[in-house]
């Protein structure tokens, strides 16, 4: 079995070193310049051009999304897919997961010719793709059933299409391994597609890159189980993208990497500079802190239960025992200790008391009329 890991981890490895080769080939060949959002200073996307002069912005998971959903191992076929994607205001991550789902049915007999208008859907056939895109834009046939995303296109096909949708909270996953922390945070974030939660991280930087296991990262973090004084180590999974939000800067310059231009508390203390608060950084914290309570409060109005939610089964255990499964104790461990830092119940609604301390008793009251609000249990005196 060792034998067999080592193996396939080596293909792997390859196959990996194969696309970016090619991806830095196309990217100089169709002359690809760094660009960025206006007057910013981060240049993050890249900017090559179609054959027929059309500029494409690529960043992140979107320099690759259609290599592994059609499986071809050609960029300038993934750059064509993602040109077609912006020119139709789609969005690449659910694009990519919706053709490669379709193509995944189809070979599993769940979907047949009758259901695709008779387009044959199968892997490394470059014609595939680009007519699935254009059957989501125009909502026809099949693509009418994948424009609704996977969750719901799986409830609609049935047939055992469910136990093949792959979603994170009902949104398509954006196509990565999944360590603990990572985990953890796809189900406490109030942000559903998770893609800018980063896991655990600490406000100052010294938390683990989304998930990782550095100093104050999720891993040891739960090893500790959570300290008295885990609010000098780290954050909790949007914390650090809350902060983004309120601050109105880009959720990248603040600092996803290891080494940010500016840490989040520096860029905060700019911004009260400019609007003249009278707070320190315990204050900014605190800010952070009474906005995701009033989303999560706004979210428990809205139905939400964080009980409703889970992770695909795939990433509880892999066989071919090669990428890392997510122990589920550890990961219900993470989720009870969160929700108990964060004052929320099993359920992910705010309680009475944790509402208090932020100064949101209106807000508790609300919830309170609404019959929302958790009752505090009630210990016999024996």
């Amino acid at each position: 079995m060792n034998y067999v890991r080592k193996s396939l981890t080596g293909r792997i490895k390859l196959l990996n070193m194969k696309i970016t080769c090619s991806i830095m080939r196309a990217l100089a060949r169709r002359e690809a310049v760094k660009t960025s959002c206006y007057n910013c200073q981060q240049k993050c996307i890249r900017s090559p051009h179609t054959d027929d002069g059309q500029p494409i912005f690529i960043k992140c998971r979107s320099s690759f999304r259609f290599v592994p959903a059609a499986d071809i191992q050609d960029y300038d076929f993934n750059l064509h897919c993602v040109s077609l994607v912006q020119r139709n205001g789609l969005d690449s991550t659910s694009a990519a997961a919706l053709c490669a789902f379709a193509i995944d049915l189809y070979q599993k007999g769940i979907l047949t010719k009758e259901d695709t208008d008779g387009l044959h859907l199968e892997w490394g056939n470059p014609e595939v793709i680009p007519a699935l895109l254009d059957k989501i834009v125009r909502r026809e046939g099949i693509g009418d059933v994948l424009a609704n995303g996977v969750y719901q296109a799986a409830q609609q096909i049935g047939r055992g299409a469910e136990q093949y949708a792959y979603h994170f909270r009902k949104l398509e996953p954006r196509g990565q391994t999944m360590k603990i922390g990572m985990a953890a945070s796809y189900l406490l974030s109030d942000r559903r597609d998770n893609s800018k939660s980063g896991g655990v991280k600490g406000l100052d930087g010294e938390g683990g890159e989304e998930g990782g296991g550095g100093k104050g990262g999720p891993a040891e973090a739960i090893n500790r189980s959570y300290p008295a004084d885990w609010k000098k180590y780290m954050s909790l999974p949007g914390e650090h993208s809350t902060l983004s939000d309120c601050l109105g800067i880009c959720y990248f310059w603040l600092g996803t990497h290891a080494h940010p231009p500016m840490r989040d508390l520096d860029q905060a203390q700019l911004a009260l500079y400019a609007t003249g608060m009278d707070t320190d950084e315990e204050g900014i914290k605190q800010c952070v802190r009474r906005a995701r309570a009033l989303i999560r409060a706004y979210n428990s109005i809205l139905g939400e239960r964080m009980t409703a939610d889970d992770l695909p089964a795939k990433f509880f255990h892999d066989p071919a025992g090669i990428l890392p499964s997510v122990n589920r104790d550890d990961l219900s461990k993470a989720i009870e200790e969160t929700n108990r830092i964060m004052g929320y119940t099993a359920e992910g609604i705010p309680t009475e008391k944790a509402l208090h301390e932020l100064g949101l008793d209106y807000v508790a009251r609300e919830l309170d009329r609404r019959g929302i609000l958790p009752k505090p249990v009630s210990v016999p005196v024996t």
